[in-house]
């Protein structure tokens, strides 16, 4: 990339731009690592999950919630990297910061991803309380 020293945009300029080309590629490192992060703890609660059920009913629906996580993961990365290409436009600052630059997409699938397979993954237990059936005042200390 060629930076102008023009008195226009002087020696600030160039290292405001090094700054942020710097910041946007830890952008497309950590972003992953966070996905990984989140849909790691999500496949420890499915682990979780699957030692303390013990009705087959409940076990399919433990394997097919871990069978969606999978594809939730697959689909955000490959949204993520497959967003900018080629990847090197995802860090690109100067002289126009492509639209792909910005992440919108990769960000309301995961979002998206995140928010439906937290719903799953919080009705599992759910449906175990109440085929307990407890009494009033033990429900009110579970709340």
């Amino acid at each position: 990339m060629v930076f102008s020293t023009t008195p226009r945009f002087g020696t600030k300029y160039i290292l405001i731009s090094l700054e942020a080309v710097y910041g946007s590629k830890w952008v497309v490192a950590t972003r992953p690592s966070y996905l990984s992060c989140v849909w790691l703890l999500k496949a420890c609660m499915l682990l979780y999950y699957n030692q303390i059920i013990t009705q087959l009913n409940q076990l399919v629906a433990v394997v097919l919630t871990a069978v969606l996580l999978a594809l939730t993961f697959i689909a955000c990365m490959l949204t993520y990297f497959l967003e900018c290409r080629p990847l090197s436009l995802a860090w690109q600052v100067l002289p126009n910061t492509p639209d792909c630059a910005k992440g919108q997409l990769g960000v309301i699938v995961m979002g998206s991803c995140n928010i439906a397979t937290t719903l799953i993954l919080m009705c599992i237990p759910v449906a175990l309380i109440f085929r307990t059936r407890p009494s009033i005042n033990n429900f009110t200390h579970l709340l």
